[in-house]
């Protein structure tokens, strides 16, 4: 009888300690996803902006690709698109590089340039299925073919909860809602994104 209740009391404090360790690890999983990091993240944010438009000036084509690899969202789902690359939609990965020269050319002989970027202030920043989200307006100003033209949209940066690395998609207005729920499965409804408005000056 006394070995039983020895044993029952044993039992007893194992199961607190496994209750506990259970609670601490949920709490310190919960506290560390739930860390929001966008507000202090402006300069990566602008780092990344930027070199989208230095590597397609001063970059070849393997170049660009491969900052595209590392700093694009879209890059996390390629594999659900064999033989594809996202560009305002998934392409032919052939028809996509001729599309990416393309942009890079413009820049390069300076038809398209004079870009400026300004992030404004935080629509959304939430922990989702895909890391934290942050959704930012960015107002974007480009000298083309000699008239310069403004526009603003919404720019989603998404981190990886595990690495911290952040990655970039600019909302156009002309994704498909397929493409969207691909790529934010759990983008809350209140949330109304902005198209892209483009302004023409003389």
């Amino acid at each position: 009888m006394l070995e039983e209740t020895k044993y029952s009391k044993m039992k007893m404090i194992i199961m607190k300690k496994i209750i506990l360790g259970l609670t601490v690890g949920l709490l310190s999983f919960s506290s560390y996803s739930s860390e929001l990091k966008c507000s202090e993240s402006y300069d990566i944010f602008q780092g990344i902006i930027k070199g989208v438009f230095d590597v397609r000036k001063n970059g070849n084509l393997k170049q660009i690709k491969a900052h595209n690899e590392r700093y694009g969202y879209t890059a996390l789902f390629k594999e659900n698109h064999p033989g594809q690359l996202y560009w305002y939609g998934w392409r032919d990965e052939r028809e996509h590089d001729a599309l990416l020269l393309h942009a890079s050319d413009e820049i390069k002989i300076g038809k398209s340039k004079e870009h400026r970027t300004t992030l404004l202030k935080p629509k959304a920043d939430f922990i989702s299925s895909v890391g934290e989200v942050c959704i930012i307006p960015m107002y974007f100003s480009v000298n083309y073919d000699g008239k310069r033209s403004g526009s603003l949209t919404d720019v989603f940066f998404v981190r990886d909860i595990q690495s911290n690395q952040w990655r970039v998609f600019i909302y156009t207005g002309n994704e498909s809602e397929e493409v969207m729920d691909e790529f934010f499965p759990d983008l809350p409804k209140r949330i109304k994104m902005k198209l892209s408005k483009i302004k023409m000056y003389n």
